[in-house]
């Protein structure tokens, strides 16, 4: 009587009169097992009868209860239901997702959600004020949970069996066990690009600005070097390992390739124009195209796209190296954050209060920009955004607002040349990258300075026109400074050299300090030496720079993360030591890290030239749609697959 009494205030169709929580049910279930047992004999197999009919009761109810909420999701241990349905992760209002401001102090994003393989978890990246941490949620439960020990992390990944995690700080590499336990370091990972965790038990990730893709094994160890950039032609950004761990897929910027590299002979193949490509147990690999996601049909034999790419998904958040927001479980789960593509902005003016002045030119996804010596014309690249686009660099007349096309195939970032007359450039041709110089009005064709089958990255020319520096990544994923005589009386030359590697270079005002960038600290800080190659090389950021420029002055300006940082300079006379102060913040705001260079200042220092952010707010929902691989067959169908 009394558990029927039970069961009917659970049904009463007045929610006001019906019985509020499962917990208040627990406790008369409890008074009802333990009155029932003292109006009978006792009998331990009655009494034990009792508590099974009373704890199955409230299975029956809490499964019930999960029935009648539409937004509770459960594991399917054999076979996916026929539906999909969908629902949302909210999370707290003091919390969002950590999507693309923290990690390395770049406010570069990389993926922040992750789904357990078997369905069983989802763990995301919180943003919580100044800092992030990995939170973990049980599909079964109505809430996440902080997994501790995760503080400063980013870029979850889950193992095979979905029981271990692994994620990124700044500079290691990390495994948490969900059950419980302090996160094990694994190694030394700096400036990471991805992760996957094979089959084999292996960690494969895409370190050194993703100029190389190595390896370790789960348990820990020395971690070895599979590939670097050198050796196939163009970095290796988020790696996806496919089954039997044989082959890795991962893509190339510039314009943005989904290629597949064979782990058993090394062979690159390019495969489709995209990003962040991950294999769908539904026999297709699923990527990203600007904001959007798209299916195509993939051969784990052949390793080769069978069938045309489908749009399978719109508007999710990606970030500035084309890293999506989404993941897919082998079960077929997908979750995903929406919000467009980060990189789409307006130009503006600051100036050094921090105060904006709009640019009259049209919101798009910009790449690199550098102002004209005049500060009337800036050269920008336009990325790819759909296949068969290449990268283009424009010139834009801030005077005249009129823009035309100056070349194709652009990487890195535009220098100009000090009579403002023509634009040197790094250009990508038959599947190498070197050093060009292209007359600003476009007549003629690009004249090819250099010549090498390692990518090379255009960095500052001098003042006077004479030198100039670029980048060559070496065999060990690293990058070292070359400079060459622009008046063609010698050969290129070993600039500047480090074990570490060496990026951002400018030339100062007066041509005899160099202003660069270095990761020998763990992370990229600021430095300067004497352009000829003397003296000790002097400190100038404090607590990570990148992005180095002069003003005419001196002032030499850098970024930090969301910061803009500038240092009173002291040159000296001729002969005399570099002389820095202290480095004061600016101004900061929500200015995407665009790769390359992602703004300019003017030669008195008093304006720069920015991108600033077209679509911003903080994401705070995950989405989910359960067994998704039934939608993703129906519209590859519907396309004619």
């Amino acid at each position: 009587a009394g558990l029927v009494h039970l069961l009917q205030r659970c049904l009463v169709k007045d929610p006001r009169d019906r019985l509020q929580a499962i917990g208040d049910a627990r406790i008369e279930l409890d008074e009802i097992s333990r009155t029932s047992s003292e109006l009978r004999p006792s009998s331990p197999r009655r009494n034990e009868r009792s508590r099974v009919l009373a704890w199955s009761l409230a299975a029956l109810l809490v499964c019930s209860a999960a029935g009648a909420a539409a937004f509770v999701w459960w594991p399917r241990e054999v076979t996916a239901p026929s539906s999909i349905s969908r629902w949302t992760i909210q999370l707290p209002e003091d919390q969002s997702i950590a999507a693309g401001r923290l990690p390395g102090g770049l406010g570069i994003g990389r993926p922040s959600i992750a789904l357990s393989p078997d369905d069983r978890y989802i763990v995301y990246v919180v943003e919580r004020g100044a800092q992030t941490m990995l939170h973990v949620r049980a599909t079964n439960e109505f809430e996440g949970k902080p997994i501790p020990g995760t503080e400063g992390s980013f870029q979850p990944f889950f193992s095979p069996d979905g029981q271990w995690v692994g994620f990124f700080t700044d500079t290691k590499l990390k495994k948490v066990f969900l059950q419980g336990g302090s996160p094990v370091e694994l190694c030394d990972a700096v400036h990471v690009y991805g992760a996957s965790w094979g089959s084999d038990d292996r960690i494969y990730f895409a370190d050194r600005e993703a100029n190389r893709l190595t390896r370790i094994a789960a348990t820990g160890g020395t971690p070895e070097v599979v590939a670097n950039s050198s050796e196939v032609g163009t970095t290796l950004l988020w790696p996806h390992i496919l089954p039997g761990s044989k082959a890795v897929l991962f893509n190339s910027p510039f314009p943005g390739t989904i290629n597949v590299l064979s782990l058993e002979d090394r062979r690159r193949r390019p495969l489709i124009a995209g990003a962040s490509a991950a294999y769908a147990a539904s026999g297709h690999i699923v990527f990203s195209r600007g904001s959007d996601v798209l299916a195509a049909t993939f051969d784990l034999e052949r390793l080769a796209i069978t069938g045309p790419a489908v749009p399978v998904l719109e508007n999710v958040r990606t970030e500035a190296l084309d890293a999506s927001q989404f993941s897919i479980s082998t079960r077929g789960t997908l979750a995903y954050v929406e919000g467009g593509f980060a990189r789409y902005a307006n130009l503006v003016w600051l100036d050094r209060q921090g105060r904006e002045t709009p640019v009259d030119v049209p919101a798009q996804v910009y790449g690199s920009f550098t102002l004209s010596p005049d500060g009337r014309r800036v050269a920008v690249i336009i990325p790819a955004q759909a296949e068969g686009q290449t990268n283009d660099i424009w010139i834009y007349d801030l005077e005249r607002r009129n823009r035309r096309p100056l070349a194709t195939r652009v990487q890195n970032n535009p220098v100009w040349a000090p009579d403002g007359r023509s634009v040197f450039l790094s250009l990508e041709q038959n599947s190498a990258v070197n050093i060009y110089r292209q007359t600003v009005d476009g007549t003629g064709v690009a004249e090819r300075l250099t010549e090498s089958r390692y990518n090379q990255f255009l960095q500052t020319v001098s003042p006077d026109g004479k030198i100039l520096v670029y980048g060559e990544s070496t065999a060990s994923g690293d990058r070292d400074f070359w400079s060459l005589r622009l008046d063609g009386s010698g050969k290129p030359q070993l600039y500047l050299q480090t074990p570490a590697r060496e990026v951002f270079a400018a030339f100062s005002p007066d041509g005899r300090w160099l202003a660069y960038v270095n990761d020998a600290a763990g992370r990229y800080e600021v430095y300067v030496v004497a352009a000829d190659g003397t003296g000790d090389r002097r400190l100038v950021s404090t607590e990570g720079g990148e992005e180095p420029r002069w003003s005419a002055r001196g002032d030499l300006f850098y970024r930090n993360g969301q910061q803009w940082m500038a240092v009173a300079v002291t040159p000296g006379a001729s002969g005399a030591a570099f002389s820095a102060g202290r480095p004061q913040t600016l101004f900061e705001g929500p200015f995407p890290n665009i790769p390359g260079y992602s703004y300019d200042v003017t030669a008195d220092g008093q304006r720069f030239l920015m991108a600033r952010e077209a679509v911003t707010g903080r994401s705070r929902e995950i989405r989910i749609v359960l067994n998704w691989f039934e939608d993703l067959k129906q519209r590859v169908r519907a396309a004619g697959q």
